[in-house]
């Protein structure tokens, strides 16, 4: 073995590991605050496309469809049978602007329950979708 060729020592690989571990600490938690608020987003547009799949649903079929929601999810029912059900992903809450947790979805593509359901993350980010009972019509007023 030649003086020029060798290899790397204990001490160089325990400083880069160092900072590295400096650097991850700095990285790692807005990555993952990051990656938590694609999660609501993505869990917000579920939740109000199958809002608008349940209204197609209510006016094709010329019958009501009834959602009921907790804190971890939405339940869909027509002719008092269940036909779909949505669960928020891990640390997303699903609540609304008054304590009903119910909406219809009526014949006439007109909705009858909360005028907000809002989606919070564990990191308190919040993503707000509002409903016009009137046109029917739902939108995500932030964040989605």
């Amino acid at each position: 073995m030649t003086h020029g060729s060798r290899g790397i020592t204990l001490i160089e690989l325990i400083v880069v590991m160092a900072i590295l571990s400096v650097l991850l600490a700095f990285v790692g938690p807005s990555a993952s605050a990051g990656i938590d608020n694609l999660v609501l987003t993505s869990d917000g547009r579920r939740v109000a496309s199958a809002f608008r799949s349940a209204q197609t649903m209510a006016r094709t079929t010329g019958q009501r469809v009834f959602a009921t929601y907790d804190e971890s999810g939405l339940r869909f029912l027509k002719a008092n049978q269940p036909y779909q059900t949505l669960t928020m992903r891990r640390g997303v809450r699903l609540i609304s602007s008054d304590k009903s947790a119910a909406i219809i979805f009526l014949e006439s593509g007109q909705i009858v329950g909360p005028d907000t359901v809002d989606l919070i993350n564990s990191r308190g980010r919040r993503v707000q979708l509002s409903i016009d009972h009137a046109t029917g019509s739902i939108k995500s007023v932030n964040g989605g």
